[in-house]
């Protein structure tokens, strides 16, 4: 059975390697609403006709009506990542199992965007009836980030709660959309993010070269998204991106 929500892929020769999302989560807060949702569009990550190339992900912050808010969860960023999502209700940011195997070393993440915030920015408040607070004077920002990382046999990937943390020793390198560049626009700007390795991270490259090291990329209508702020309608919009990388034959 096809889900009611858009699957992102990219076609890798005979392959299809896929894109996550949170939509399976939201789809069980959707059922609920009254009307129920019933289009890919009115999820948090969907496809748009109006890319800098054809189509493009497009990227929502929505409210996840009562249910959302009984679970805590009273709002979802839009968002998509390589990695695999798997609901976990006790702790919602361990839904996100970023990143893949990856034996290249990364240089660079580049591409289009298009950001609108939306009108209102909302905090989680249990206290309130629906869940969420609203916050005046707070625009909300997207997020667009790459990070190269170590895995071992405990770490097999990274989640809401360690993706960026500054004392994460695993992560090799990251490359992270910078704050002056996150202002609205409602033309296509095109980024280009070198990576940036950490001090002191090491390459072992008979563990690159095993599928040891894995590669997440990262986008969210709403920064603070896994905190469950942000602005419902915030939209981030991405087309044509690509993620540099060299042989790590040629680095030795």
């Amino acid at each position: 059975k096809m889900p009611p929500y858009d699957v992102f892929y990219d076609a890798v020769g005979t392959d299809k390697l896929y894109w996550a999302s949170g939509n399976s989560g939201y789809a069980i807060a959707a059922a609920l609403m009254s009307p129920p949702i019933s289009s890919a569009s009115d999820y948090p990550t969907y496809q748009a006709d109006e890319g800098q190339s054809g189509k493009c992900a497009a990227l929502t912050t929505r409210v996840t009506g009562k249910y959302g808010a009984m679970l805590g969860s009273p709002i979802a960023a839009g968002n998509l990542f390589l990695g695999t999502f798997a609901v976990n209700l006790s702790n919602t940011l361990l839904s996100t199992h970023f990143g893949i195997p990856f034996t290249q070393l990364p240089t660079y993440l580049s591409g289009y965007y298009k950001y609108k915030p939306g009108p209102v920015y909302y905090v989680k408040d249990k206290s309130v009836a629906d869940g969420m607070r609203e916050v005046l004077g707070v625009v909300d920002t997207p997020s667009l980030y790459g990070v190269f990382y170590e895995t071992t046999d405990e770490v097999q990937y990274l989640t809401g709660e360690n993706v960026l943390a500054d004392d994460n020793n695993l992560i090799v390198a990251t490359a992270i959309l910078p704050d002056a560049e996150k202002a609205p626009t409602d033309e296509w700007r095109p980024f280009y993010i070198p990576f940036t390795y950490r001090d002191g991270a090491e390459i072992d490259y008979k563990k690159l070269a095993a599928g040891k090291y894995s590669i997440a990329i990262v986008f969210s209508s709403s920064i603070d998204g896994d905190l469950f702020s942000g602005a419902p309608g915030s939209t981030l919009m991405v087309d044509e991106v690509t993620l540099g990388s060299v042989n790590p034959d040629e680095q030795k």
